[in-house]
């Protein structure tokens, strides 16, 4: 039985500037929180193997490590000068080449791991969840996470690859959508 456990667009954010169908008003992805995150993990079996794609295909091997997790809190300003400030979750996969080949990590085994780091590192529960990952054929990046998918054994979890953007056209063009605004103020 395939059951979407969470799927950010979907979603209607309840959140002011908040658009439907998981947008924000720049008409960005919504972001999925650590809370929303670990609220899913924690609501199906801890035997089931958590599985990382990209396009629907496998990005992560089996066999991966939690090598970190960073709570990290930006202050910024767009070249639009335009001051913003925010929190994000960045959890480190690594998959070692030169161990024995293991299995994919457990829900019950990622909680732990993560619980253990929660109480050491203060994590905000509203901040975006974000996946690092990187090897041999691929620089590492940081990964949004487009949707969570409980299938059978399998927690799926769909990344999504970071984009760049204007923020101070983007904020033009939201407002004035005909115009198509350049940036930098």
């Amino acid at each position: 039985m395939n059951q979407t456990i969470l799927n950010v667009r979907d979603q209607v954010a309840e959140l002011p500037g908040k658009g439907l169908k998981g947008q924000d008003s720049l008409g960005a992805s919504k972001t999925i929180t650590i809370k929303e995150f670990l609220d899913t993990l924690r609501a199906v079996q801890s035997d089931q193997t958590i599985v990382f794609q990209l396009h629907k295909e496998r990005l992560v091997a089996a066999g991966y490590h939690i090598t970190e997790v960073k709570a990290v809190n930006y202050s910024t300003m767009d070249c639009g000068g335009v001051a913003d400030r925010w929190d994000e979750t960045l959890i480190q996969l690594w998959n070692p080449s030169d161990e024995p080949k293991r299995d994919d990590m457990k829900v019950g085994k990622f909680l732990a791991i993560y619980d253990r780091v929660a109480e050491h590192v203060p994590v905000s529960d509203d901040s975006e969840l974000l996946f690092e990952y990187g090897d041999g054929h691929r620089p590492a990046v940081a990964y949004h996470v487009e949707r969570v998918e409980s299938k059978g054994p399998l927690i799926l979890v769909e990344l999504r690859a970071p984009a760049v953007t204007c923020k101070a056209r983007d904020r033009k063009n939201a407002a004035a959508p005909t115009n198509q605004a350049r940036c930098c103020g």
